[in-house]
């Protein structure tokens, strides 16, 4: 995926060379440059956001969502005992955490070295409309508490629903 990204910045780049007939212009690599600024930052917030969530289980909510959705989290994990925090970015946390944090609102287990990452906004597939839960990372010491907690959220979420 890399190379095909990289092959595509630098067709982008040969293009605008060439759009001025051959001409050399301050435009054309002031655009190119441009272009592969963003393909760069585009490519580095998938590889994060795939990096930080490799090894969690993910699940699809169609319903409740928002802050009701915040709500049914946190009855559930106060229904087995577990603690939690929600993690709120500071400013001076690295590049990769505020893309984190910038896509998902994070609550951490500590108990469990885990987290339950819920995604900021709702994304639309197959004409549903769902807000996505990562839970993990899923190790072998924690497989037991994050199956403990998936069912505690299975069991509110229904409950919502009705």
């Amino acid at each position: 995926m890399m190379v095909t990204l990289v092959a595509l910045a630098i067709l982008v780049i040969e293009v605008s060379f060439r759009a001025y007939d051959g001409h050399f212009s301050v435009v054309c690599t002031s655009v190119g440059v441009v272009v592969l600024a963003v393909i760069l930052m585009v490519t580095y917030r998938f590889l994060e956001l795939a990096r930080r969530t490799e090894r969690m289980v993910t699940r699809r909510v169609t319903s409740p969502r928002g802050h009701e959705l915040g709500h049914v989290i946190e009855s559930a994990l106060a229904s087995i005992g577990f603690q939690y925090t929600w993690v709120l970015p500071r400013q001076d946390t690295p590049l990769s955490v505020r893309i984190l944090t910038g896509a998902y609102h994070v609550c951490r287990l500590p108990q469990l070295s885990a987290a339950l990452m819920v995604s900021v906004g709702a994304d639309v597939r197959q004409g549903v409309r769902a807000t996505t839960l990562l839970l993990g990372p899923v190790t072998a010491q924690n497989v037991g508490g994050l199956v403990r907690v998936a069912e505690a959220l299975e069991r509110h979420l229904r409950g919502a629903r009705m």
